[in-house]
């Protein structure tokens, strides 16, 4: 697996997880273009042994500084702290 997949499989991560809102169809449908690519960073992410990285986001009223670590395929942390706002979060 090349460096530039893990760390964009990391950094979908750290995206996923910063997210704060969302938008809920009730109608029961899901997205299988989304359920695809979420099992492909499962995947990605699955064969990882370790990884560290920092990413910066960009949300409506707040940038999060995140850094997320890895430490094999089932331990996973991330810290993101919103920089306007002051919101701290750990995942």
């Amino acid at each position: 697996m090349g460096k530039i997949s893990m760390i964009g499989a990391c950094a979908m991560s750290v995206i996923l997880a910063s997210c704060t809102a969302s938008t809920t169809d009730n109608s029961g449908e899901y997205d299988e273009r989304a359920i695809a690519h979420l099992d492909l960073l499962s995947e990605t992410i699955g064969g990882l042994e370790s990884v560290s990285l920092t990413t910066t986001t960009w949300v409506p009223d707040d940038v999060r500084l995140s850094d997320l670590y890895m430490r094999g395929p089932d331990k996973m942390y991330i810290h993101s702290v919103g920089l306007h706002s002051g919101i701290e979060r750990g995942y």
